[in-house]
């Protein structure tokens, strides 16, 4: 890399990682950080996934990581056990084991620990927090609603973009909320625009090797924003609304995400960077790929809860959509179902497929999931999500 110098480049600019690694120049820079991620433990490296998955605001994240630091980590390398793994009881009696710590330090060590733990449920690492109150699981709730990001929401947000902002940096909100994502981001990253069906509105992913590929259905919306995008920087100009794509022409070895090097995939400590960006640009909290994933699940979701009540089967059907996986963990399938019931406040009805059950059962629970105004039910779901699908 070349040896540039970095004039007016704040810490609070780039990825976080506990420390301040800004250096003179560039190369020294990521040298630093490259150093400083080197010399962590799988257990710090997980407190970072952590904090930049869930956190936009850098003061937040210093602020946990250096109580996770001084307060918690010590324990979890003697111990050779993450907190996620620790019980409810053995986490607050080491916290209250620190005698030096302030009230103040010990009640944020607990919130840390709560935040962990439920972002260790949602990625389904674990099945339930043991440290969890009620209100803070109506406190976690309230935030989940909050991060239902809708069509709406994200075209507004690239409506706004102007002439000067590289809009390549907001590619990513769009193919992320078509849930075209995949371990550190690769399906998007790997992404082509030969790998983009206009016409049938369909999107094929493939791994790192491409020696799994799959076909995704999209919706209209995503890839005209896409298009409108690519020609607006084609034409070296803001985004605009409207404009005539039908006549537009791609080369389809191109990444979809531009590097900016020819022919180079771009690197996943990019993408994070063209995410910071563009929360800085627009003024708001960071969206996190997992946000725009789950807010794709449950547009699905609430589809088929249009037609008819949902059972595990939906569930399943959703989660193995984006993913090469051939079977679904079970606790993936219960985090999915608990934060669904929890937002929607609307029950999931066991498999309609289910051998063990006898014919009659079978015939019951089929009636269940369609009988009554389904559809009026369907409304009052979205209008209490506020989420417009």
């Amino acid at each position: 890399m070349p040896n540039i110098i970095i004039d007016g480049l704040k810490i609070e600019d780039l990825e976080f990682i506990g420390e301040n690694y800004v250096r003179k120049t560039i190369s020294e820079t990521e040298k630093r950080k490259e150093d400083v991620l080197n010399s962590y433990d799988e257990f710090q490296i997980r407190k970072l996934n952590f904090l930049n998955e869930r956190y936009g605001n850098y003061n937040t994240k210093i602020t946990y990581w250096n109580i996770y630091a001084n307060m918690l980590h010590y324990y979890e390398k003697n111990t050779n056990t993450d907190i996620m793994n620790m019980e409810g009881t053995e986490i607050e009696n080491l916290i209250n084991a620190c005698t030096y710590a302030l009230v103040s330090a010990k009640k944020t060590a607990k919130t840390f620990c709560i935040k962990y733990k439920n972002w260790a449920v949602d990625k389904g690492y674990i099945m339930i927090n043991t440290l969890t109150t009620t209100s803070e699981i109506q406190e976690e709730k309230t935030l989940l609603k909050n991060r239902l990001y809708s069509k709406d929401t994200l075209l507004n947000i690239i409506e706004k973009a102007q002439e000067g902002f590289n809009l390549n940096f907001i590619k990513p909100l769009v193919l992320g909320r078509m849930g075209i994502i995949g371990k550190q981001a690769i399906y998007m990253r790997s992404l082509k625009w030969k790998d983009i069906d206009i016409e049938k509105c369909q999107i094929t992913i493939h791994n790192e090797d491409e020696t799994k590929f799959k076909t995704i259905k999209v919706d209209k919306w995503a890839i005209d924003t896409l298009l409108k995008i690519q020609k607006c920087i084609d034409s070296n100009m803001g985004f605009k609304k409207y404009m005539n794509i039908d006549t537009f022409i791609i080369e389809g070895e191109e990444y979809v995400l531009d590097s900016g090097f020819e022919w180079e995939i771009l690197k996943y400590n990019s993408l994070n960077n063209w995410m910071r960006s563009t929360a800085t640009e627009f003024e708001i909290t960071r969206i996190s790929f997992a946000e725009l994933l789950f807010s794709r699940q449950m547009e699905l979701l609430l589809r088929r809860r249009k037609q008819r009540r949902l059972t595990n089967d939906d569930i399943q059907d959703v989660l193995t959509e984006y993913t090469f996986e051939e079977d679904i963990s079970l606790a993936k399938v219960t985090i999915l179902k608990r934060r669904y019931r929890d937002l929607a406040e609307d029950e999931v009805f066991r498999s309609i497929n289910n051998d063990k059950d006898n014919k009659t059962t079978l015939k019951i629970r089929k009636e269940r999931i369609t009988m009554g105004n389904v559809e009026e039910e369907y409304e009052e779901i979205v209008k209490k999500l506020d989420f417009k699908i």
